[in-house]
């Protein structure tokens, strides 16, 4: 993303990068589809392989790991990774505008116990 001020809102960064679901209307009828993988065929993969490795490889818990694995205990595996990588995407192009570093996790708070 070479101008990211050109995104009034970072939740249109998603739309962008093609990781929102496709809207299918007609008359009373309206379902969500697949992703519609518009814009860039390089970025897309490479945000949702970071989605799938956050919480499966990642020893180091984080609040948006946490955030993950609700989204998959929620919505299944595969929808939590979209959603994953939908927020980097959001969180990266935060971090460009004003040039703030990322914190994974706050100083005190550590993974929380298995249930």
């Amino acid at each position: 993303m070479e101008d990211p001020g050109r995104f009034r809102q970072p939740s249109v960064l998603g739309a962008h990068l093609g990781l929102t679901p496709r809207t299918y209307a007609s008359g009373e009828t309206e379902r969500n589809g697949h992703i519609t993988r518009c814009g860039d065929r390089m970025v897309r993969p490479l945000l949702r392989e970071a989605g799938t490795v956050l919480p499966n490889r990642v020893r180091r818990w984080s609040r948006l790991e946490g955030w993950g694995v609700q989204v998959a205990h929620r919505r299944g595996a595969r929808r939590a990774q979209v959603a994953l990588a939908r927020r980097l995407a959001v969180l990266l192009h935060g971090i460009r505008m004003d040039g703030t570093e990322f914190r994974a996790r706050r100083e005190g708070i550590s993974r929380p116990a298995a249930a």
